[in-house]
């Protein structure tokens, strides 16, 4: 296999997806495994009646004004703004924001995670991180961090909004490098992965399936706390954490 460039393919691959149709999304892992998923690009633009169980719950606890963190094709937010909502919009990806732009939504802002720290004009009631959101806070050590700026960026009564996949319910073959005799040091469901489109891949990112008791830990002394657990289909369940 060809070394490919490094750019915004899951942007470009978003932005083809809205002009061209089916674009198919693979997923590389560090140590080698490519998961292709047919027609994969689609379900970033889904209308609510296609999206999980329990990501549908999850809207209804989001109140005020929102920060929706992965934007993505911005699916989410443009449901908020439909519903009333105030809502910014942010992806590390410039293509996925002028997706989201062309979509629809008001406020679009190129912003990784990790920069989170860089909005200063609002504070939030709800942060929105669904479509396996919470894996975008990456390793322990990375996720109290925003974690806890996070909870200087929203208001008294904030609440997160967040979903994940229990890495139980998912191929093993990912997580095989996790789950050896001796290892403490990762999460059960941490990758480091690269979306792949073309002849360009994303760099390389931090990325974890996390279970619900491991979330649980994961927030422990960064000002948030476990409120509500929604129960979806096949592992998959959101959560929303509320200010200690």
């Amino acid at each position: 296999m060809h070394k490919p460039k490094i750019g915004d393919a899951f942007g470009t691959a978003l932005w083809d997806h809205h002009h061209c149709g089916r674009i198919d999304e693979i997923i590389e892992t560090s140590d080698g495994y490519i998961w292709a998923n047919q027609g994969g690009m689609k379900m970033y633009f889904a209308p609510y009646m296609k999206w999980l169980g329990a990501e549908k719950t999850a809207m209804f606890y989001a109140k005020g004004t929102v920060l929706d963190i992965g934007c993505g094709a911005g699916r989410h937010s443009l449901w908020l703004e439909a519903a009333g909502r105030r809502v910014t919009a942010i992806d590390a990806s410039f293509l996925a924001t002028e997706v989201t732009k062309l979509r629809g939504a008001k406020d679009v802002r190129c912003i990784p995670i990790e920069r989170i720290s860089d909005i200063e004009d609002m504070r939030y009631d709800s942060v929105l991180m669904l479509g396996n959101g919470f894996g975008l806070l990456g390793t322990v050590a990375k996720a109290r961090k925003l974690l806890r700026e996070l909870a200087q960026l929203t208001t008294p009564d904030g609440v997160i909004i967040a979903d994940s996949v229990d890495p139980k319910h998912l191929d093993k073959e990912f997580f095989h490098n996790n789950t050896a005799p001796g290892n403490t040091t990762r999460l059960s469901g941490q990758l480091r992965i690269r979306y792949r489109y073309r002849d360009s891949a994303t760099p390389w990112f931090d990325f974890s399936y996390v279970s619900l008791a491991e979330i649980e830990r994961v927030v422990r002394g960064t000002g948030w706390v476990l409120k509500t657990h929604i129960k979806g289909e096949r592992g998959h369940f959101a959560v929303v954490l509320a200010k200690t």
